[in-house]
């Protein structure tokens, strides 16, 4: 199928009576609020709507899920056309295939499979692909066998392919198993530039080699409970040889939605390279690459790399696993890095920030706490200038009395040195003090702070003092969007009322803070009642008071939700 540009309605307007006329623009904008659904619903108002409406939603049909409407759907092939861009496939793949064709839908860009159990041979299937002309594939929870070298080889259009979370998947087969010289030939003609595979999926290396002019892979695992597999171990350096323009890569596992490693759509626009300037590189030791190999690859592209991400996975206590040769690497043009569990030494960590100039996403995860009580650490923080996201979760293990001491000290140092500092997590800390809510106020430019998330233990020991807080609220930066505080000592009736003069803030959550003011509260919610989208409060007492409860629900209009027996979800009108 050739690609022609989008249709154009026509008529430029739509008439339902004879006393009123609106433009197409505006007819379209109206359409534009309702769901799929209801536009399907719409064609059968009568005949002139069955041929006019699908003019009018074509925006909202840009995205089409096939799973959700019923099989042989009239009135849904009525709504199809140039306009479809995406589209997600359960069952019936040849069939809805078919219709895609049928209905002009040339300028489709992404296919998903998700979840399919049954899929036409692997030519019959090529060649619908091939005439729709989609140049992203994505096979997710297959449940059937396809070849991927079948479709890669014979589909000359495709320059982004991922399989996830699919068993069923074979790399190499049919007419292409054993003729390792006739892929490479053709191959040299792909489009492939970016790869995302399971790392289960044999020989992997072996498919890697038919793909030179890949410039973004990622290999992972569904979760760690999965290295008791067998698994290819992929060799670093064998990797950039075969794939020289290679700029991303990625090895890890997915493990929550709002984790790191959760794979984001890749949106670097790749520039033609005759040699490798890897950008992006994210790896972990639970997938057999320990330090002698990731750290000469970090070595090799310290000149180049934009974001680094390693992962020691749980191990920290083995003595062989050492990361000492980070020192005197030079990441000069370093922007984001990533470390959990890796077991930083004072000069290690001294040495190798102090070269990151650039550096404004920072996220140390399972941090020794004593590295804090360091003159020479706090030194290194005081040069990361440009410095606009830090996440800190300190190891519960090797925590001391003195964490919050330090941890206050560290901040005071970065609210100096940097006044660009959009987002402060910290966590894994004793317990919530004064002084280190004064030293996180510090930072003047703040849209999300979050102190103490996730440690909800010590719900006897909240030495904070009201004085403390109200200062704590009182130097808050205006801009605050997002506050999460836990383990915080809430008894007055101020904390709630001088926070409600934060306009920007719509996002509140307080754990194990102790009993809430009630007036406060509804003085709280009646301020931000046009602005607050979310307030959660955990084992704040308020599921008791239902007097509350019914001025918020039906005068305020605000949505109430417990999920837990000490858990209240608050949620915008």
């Amino acid at each position: 199928m050739t690609k022609r540009a989008s249709a154009i309605p026509d008529f430029p307007i739509v008439q339902f009576d004879t006393r009123c006329i609106f433009p197409f623009h505006v007819v379209q904008s109206i359409f534009g609020y309702i769901k799929q659904t209801d536009a399907l619903e719409c064609l059968l108002v009568c005949r002139a709507w069955y041929v006019a409406v699908p003019q009018y939603t074509a925006p909202i049909w840009e995205t089409v899920n096939f799973s959700k409407f019923k099989r042989n759907c009239s009135r849904l092939a009525q709504c199809l056309g140039p306009h479809v861009r995406r589209v997600i496939l359960t069952d019936d793949v040849q069939s809805v295939l078919l219709t895609l064709i049928n209905c002009n839908c040339c300028h489709v860009d992404s296919i998903k499979f998700n979840k399919t159990t049954t899929l036409p041979k692997s030519q019959q299937l090529i060649g619908l692909l091939r005439r729709i002309g989609a140049s992203t594939l994505h096979f997710h929870k297959l449940e059937c066998e396809v070849c991927i070298a079948d479709i890669v080889l014979a589909y000359p259009q495709l320059s982004d392919f991922s399989c996830t979370y699919s068993k069923s998947l074979r790399i190499m087969a049919g007419s292409y198993e054993g003729d390792h010289m006739a892929c490479a030939a053709q191959m040299q003609q792909s489009n492939i530039r970016t790869l995302r595979l399971d790392v289960r999926l044999r020989p992997l290396i072996r498919f890697l080699s038919l793909c030179p002019n890949l410039q973004s892979l990622h290999l992972w695992l569904q979760w760690p409970g999965l290295l008791n597999h067998n698994i290819d171990v992929i060799d670093f350096h064998h990797l950039f040889k075969i794939c020289p323009q290679l700029e991303q890569l990625k090895c890890y596992w997915p493990d929550q939605d709002d984790s790191p490693y959760h794979w984001q759509p890749t949106t670097n626009e790749f520039s033609p390279s005759n040699r490798c300037q890897l950008r992006t590189f994210f790896s972990s030791v639970a997938l057999g690459h320990g330090p002698n190999e990731i750290i000469p690859i970090i070595r090799r592209h310290q000149q180049t790399l934009h974001a680094l991400h390693i992962d020691n996975y749980d191990l920290l206590d083995i003595a062989d696993i050492t990361w000492d040769q980070l020192k005197g690497i030079q990441t000069t043009r370093l922007r984001q890095l990533f470390t959990r569990n890796l077991p930083w030494q004072c000069e290690s960590i001294s040495s190798f920030l102090s070269q990151c100039h650039l550096l404004c996403d920072l996220t140390l995860h399972e941090l020794d706490a004593r590295l804090l009580e360091n003159h020479q650490v706090l030194t290194t923080f005081s040069t990361l200038k440009n410095l606009r996201n830090f996440e800190l979760v300190l190891n519960p293990k090797l925590r001391l009395r003195s964490t919050t001491a330090s941890l206050s000290n560290l901040l005071e140092v970065i609210a100096f040195t940097t006044a660009s500092l959009e987002r402060l997590c910290v966590s894994g800390f004793d317990v919530l003090k004064d002084d280190l809510l004064s030293a996180a106020a510090l930072n003047k430019n703040l849209r999300i702070l979050k102190l103490g998330m996730g440690d909800p233990l010590r719900r006897n020991k909240r030495p904070t003092t009201d004085v403390g807080i109200a200062k704590f609220v009182d130097e808050l930066g205006p801009h605050i969007q997002h506050l999460e505080l836990t383990n915080l000592k809430l008894g007055s009736k101020s904390f709630l009322s001088k926070l409600a003069e934060r306009k920007e803030l719509t996002k509140l959550v307080l754990v194990c803070c102790g009993k809430v003011s009630d007036a406060g509260l509804k003085a709280f919610l009646k301020t931000k009642v046009n602005c607050l989208h979310y307030i959660r409060l955990d084992s704040c007492h308020v599921e008791h008071h239902s007097a509350l409860i019914t001025y918020c629900r039906d005068e305020l209009r605000y949505s109430m939700k417990m999920t837990s027996k000490n858990q209240f979800h608050i949620s915008c009108p």
